[in-house]
């Protein structure tokens, strides 16, 4: 079985967007980089500020289908470095406990095809900095 690297680019400004990149190594966990088993599923999350107030902001994630094959449910995580607290979110549902927030499809968004994607929105509150979160995505 691969093992699955999350790759997050370092720095945040007040507005940008945040990408990940999912890599796999042989079964070693050596270096190299190994494509998914054919037909395999993935996905691929990208957080975007869209505006900030000060003391809350709006962000959209793009997720997208990396796989092969079709999927049929994704969840992606959201860890914020700050205590960042989600108060509302659309086309997802979510839960947060600290400061990571765990989002899932809802029953229209959840099935892509190979290389489809789907977004989701939500408002946060924080206090004191709003860094960009680290984002994972998987299927299932």
């Amino acid at each position: 079985t691969p093992n699955y690297e999350i790759l997050a680019t370092e720095g945040y400004q007040s507005s940008g967007s945040s990408n990940i990149t999912v890599t796999s190594g042989g079964s070693s966990g050596g270096g190299g980089t190994t494509p998914p088993p054919s037909g395999g599923s993935g996905c691929s999350a990208t957080f975007t500020n869209s505006s900030d107030w000060g003391s809350s902001f709006t962000g959209s994630v793009a997720v997208k289908n990396t796989g092969s094959s079709s999927i049929n449910g994704w969840t992606v995580k959201l860890t914020f470095p700050g205590n960042q607290t989600v108060t509302s979110l659309w086309n997802g549902s979510y839960t947060q406990s600290g400061n990571t927030v765990t989002v899932t499809n809802t029953s229209n968004n959840g099935s892509l095809a190979a290389g489809a994607g789907t977004s989701f929105g939500f408002n946060a509150g924080y206090s004191g900095s709003n860094g960009a979160p680290t984002v994972s995505c998987t299927t299932g």
